[in-house]
């Protein structure tokens, strides 16, 4: 991931909410509390797949795969 940005990318990313607006929820469940690996490899343009692993009182775990639906988040080509 490039740790220089062009000007106009700055200036998009400033004009984002500092938070997530309450729209963004609907049809959405939240996982910011898990802790979550990426899973994307080191040329990936993107980070937007990851993996979770959470103990269950059973013993058992549960195995979460977390797929982000980048569109949502990139505007659109001009």
């Amino acid at each position: 991931m490039p740790v220089v940005f062009t000007p106009a990318a700055l200036r998009e990313a400033d004009a984002l909410p500092d938070h997530v607006l309450e729209e963004e929820f609907a049809g959405r469940e939240d996982f910011r509390e898990e802790i979550a690996i990426t899973i994307d490899g080191e040329t990936a343009r993107d980070f937007d797949d990851a993996v979770s692993l959470k103990k269950l009182p059973s013993g058992n775990f549960i195995l979460g795969v977390h797929i982000a639906d980048v569109s949502t988040m990139c505007a659109k080509a001009r």
